[in-house]
């Protein structure tokens, strides 16, 4: 059991100046005002000082390509777990890591390696799976994608790297406007993937009706998007 006393604890609606944490084996059991933190102090196995400094629930990243000088698609599982750590060392406890538009033989290499970082453990974050960005996106759109790599949606090729990821894929980013979205999202909200426009031109009325298929992300909102 540790306790953490004088942290700025950053609650869901304000900031405890001067508060303490009770944490044992992931699990926050009490936090309050310092002085109640006397309740605890006999029972801790140690005592840390936060000295003022903010007191955080660890960040969630959805959309992160990489870190510390690493690329989540460079095609290693040393890749996946420096740029991991990285994230952890400046407070992102849970992270997907995100794909680019690529050749499917790229994407495939992607998962295998994906598969392999996900059995470490030590130092590392959550990463309770991949957020797929691509390749179903509109030219007009593309942004930072290679054109040669954009395709519509076809179930022909987005269901063989649904099996082939073995449940690993949590977020999927497409242009709902193009052929094929809408049936896309049919087959895989109802899987649990959470579908997300981007490097789209869709027109208000398409994203409203893509919202009543289940497409109810955005990813970078209003970049690459009309």
């Amino acid at each position: 059991m540790q306790l953490f006393i004088n942290a700025s604890l950053i609650l869901e609606d304000r900031i405890e100046e001067n508060g303490y944490l009770v944490e044992e084996q992931g699990r926050i059991l009490a936090f309050g005002p310092m002085s109640a933190a006397q309740t605890w102090a006999k029972k801790a196995s140690s005592v840390i000082d936060c000295k003022g400094q903010y007191l955080s629930p660890g960040f969630v990243d959805i959309h992160t390509h990489g870190s510390g000088g690493f690329d989540y698609m460079d095609g290693t599982a040393e890749a996946f777990e420096q740029a991991a750590k990285a994230h952890l060392r400046y407070g992102a406890t849970t992270i997907l890591p995100t794909t680019l538009a690529s050749t499917d033989k790229h994407l495939y290499q992607t998962l295998d390696v994906f598969k392999q970082a996900s059995a470490l453990t030590e130092g590392m974050p959550h990463l309770p799976g991949l957020h797929l960005e691509g390749p179903y996106f509109s030219p007009l759109e593309k942004g930072a994608m290679e054109m040669k790599h954009l395709r519509l949606p076809d179930e022909r090729h987005y269901l063989p790297v649904v099996e082939y990821a073995e449940g690993l894929i949590r977020r999927w980013s497409l242009a709902p406007e193009l052929e094929g979205a809408l049936a896309m999202a049919d087959k895989l909200v109802p899987m649990g993937i959470h579908l997300s426009a981007a490097h789209t031109a869709a027109t208000y009325e398409q994203m409203s009706e893509a919202f009543d298929h289940g497409i109810n992300h955005l990813t970078h909102f209003y970049s690459a998007m009309s």
